[in-house]
């Protein structure tokens, strides 16, 4: 009785699949299970996947979203943290062979090494890569920043927290608008498919979710000179969001003087008495170019 397959998209399943291996939500790992079936297809319909599809899933919990996956896809990598769940993973996809699950920490996974390559599983020439994930909370920021750095996927596809997903698609002048909302609009078109509420997890968070999606640009949506020191600038004004950009510009360690920065605003066709937050990408780059390139060493 004890094999017998759970349903894993109901609160019932997954507290019975918790209590056949011994385990608990980890609050400390962001993990809330998702137990909405009609959420679980939306998500993996927004990643367009094929018979030849190669995902990657990046916290898979008791693995209800792999199954989903693995039934679409040609191979299926998922990575998991929490050493303690890997039993019940096991256990939930005993059935599919497409699917390889990695113990690790994918943040650091990511930075160290290609999205193809863990463990050679994926093979580097396929140039039709998606992650899709239910991304634990507090990596969202760290995972996306590394995954659009390493430009190898087709589609990101993840449920993040709300007012996350609200400064991925936040424009200029916005609350919602920063530093994130630059770096990751100048990688990738950025998508707020649909809101997701508490009562579709197990446990449920404190937050409402929502689904983004992200399709990657390489070299950027934007022509910039140098998007590093575009990404600096931006960085350097959203840190200091109360003053004008003339103030602002001037707590660079170089401490360019005012005259310079009013010059180099001029230069940009941009007001000094602006706030960072009502700048586009191509004005963060007009800035960069204009500005000496001392004033950019952050």
């Amino acid at each position: 009785m004890d094999n017998q397959p759970l349903n894993l998209s109901s609160p019932a399943g997954v507290r019975e699949m918790l209590l056949r291996h011994g385990l608990h939500a980890r609050k400390n790992l962001g993990q809330h299970f998702l137990i909405d079936a009609n959420v679980l297809h939306r998500i993996a319909d927004a990643g367009d996947l094929t018979a030849e599809s190669l995902a990657i899933e990046i916290g898979p919990g008791l693995g209800v979203l792999t199954q989903e996956l693995a039934r679409r896809c040609a191979r299926v990598v998922t990575i998991e943290r929490d050493r303690t769940i890997l039993p019940a993973l096991a256990d939930t996809l005993s059935a599919y062979g497409n699917v390889c699950v990695v113990q690790g920490d994918a943040v650091g996974a990511l930075k160290t090494r290609s999205a193809c390559e863990w463990f050679d599983l994926l093979p580097s020439d396929c140039l039709d890569i998606c992650c899709i994930s239910n991304l634990p909370y507090g990596i969202t920021s760290p995972v996306l920043t590394a995954l659009l750095e390493r430009q190898q996927l087709r589609s990101i596809v993840v449920l993040i927290q709300s007012e996350v997903a609200d400064r991925l698609v936040a424009q200029p002048g916005t609350q919602s608008y920063g530093a994130f909302s630059v770096f990751v609009q100048f990688h990738a078109q950025v998508e707020r498919l649909f809101s997701v509420s508490p009562t579709c997890f197990f446990p449920p968070p404190t937050v409402e979710s929502a689904v983004v999606r992200l399709i990657p640009v390489p070299g950027g949506t934007v022509e910039v000179q140098d998007s590093d020191r575009m990404f600096r600038i931006s960085r350097t004004l959203f840190g200091q969001r109360r003053k004008t950009l003339l103030k602002a510009l001037q707590s660079l360690p170089e401490y360019p003087a005012r005259a310079t920065v009013q010059a180099a605003l001029e230069r940009a066709g941009i007001d000094p008495g602006l706030r960072g937050e009502r700048l586009s990408i191509a004005e963060f780059d007009a800035i960069a170019r204009e500005l000496p390139s001392g004033a950019h060493s952050l």
